[in-house]
């Protein structure tokens, strides 16, 4: 069968103010270049939003050396708010945007002086990871990436290359995203209390994890 969907596109991130948070993305991540920016009324979005049409300002930026973007979303007509509970890993729906590195460690060494970088780990299949949590709590991981767009220097690390979800029923979940979005192969299947996963609010408990 044909594949019609290849990848991730981008990453929507609300935000209390756009251009702030962008510099930050920019600067932490090399997100530098805007596909789009405006300022107008999210007609579309009205299945999220309560069924009210209301006026967002927008950025969707993306790093020269490939990966997808980070959509940088705020409210203007009315006041941005952060959920009523600490959002907590195994909870349902995405917890972190996977940012990709040619060197995690190199990444690290960049990063290692901003108080939300934490140590370096390894994940279930050995390979070098860490966390960033941005100024409004948001939740990065920086991961070995192959497929690069180009070689920019300045960079040390690439675009979104995936995210990690909550979910309800694993089994039906793999089918999912697996028939219908093409993510196939299972780079690791493990149940336990994992140490990375330690870092996170939520991350002590026992867990399945699957890498597709």
């Amino acid at each position: 069968m044909k594949q019609n969907i290849l990848g991730i596109q981008q990453i929507g991130i609300g935000i209390p103010d756009v251009q702030e948070a962008w510099t930050f993305y920019r600067k932490t991540f090399g997100f530098d270049v805007p596909i789009f920016q405006e300022s107008a009324e999210a007609k579309l979005m009205t299945p999220y939003t309560g069924g009210e049409v209301h006026s967002r300002s927008a950025v969707l930026a993306v790093n020269l050396q490939g990966g997808a973007g980070l959509e940088i979303w705020q409210f203007t007509s009315r006041k941005p708010e952060p959920p009523r509970f600490q959002v907590q890993c195994g909870d349902l729906g995405v917890f972190t945007a996977k940012i990709k590195s040619k060197n995690v460690q190199e990444s690290h060494a960049a990063l290692k002086s901003n108080p939300g970088v934490s140590r370096l780990f390894q994940d279930p299949s050995g390979k070098a990871h860490f966390y960033v949590t941005d100024p409004w709590g948001f939740w990065f991981q920086v991961v070995e990436g192959k497929e690069w767009f180009k070689n920019e220097k300045g960079y040390h690390c690439g675009g979104v290359c995936g995210a990690s979800l909550g979910v309800q029923d694993m089994e039906r979940s793999i089918k999912f995203y697996g028939e219908l979005l093409g993510f196939d192969k299972i780079e690791y299947d493990k149940t336990g209390s994992f140490d990375d996963l330690a870092h996170l609010p939520g991350g002590r408990e026992k867990y399945r994890r699957v890498l597709l």
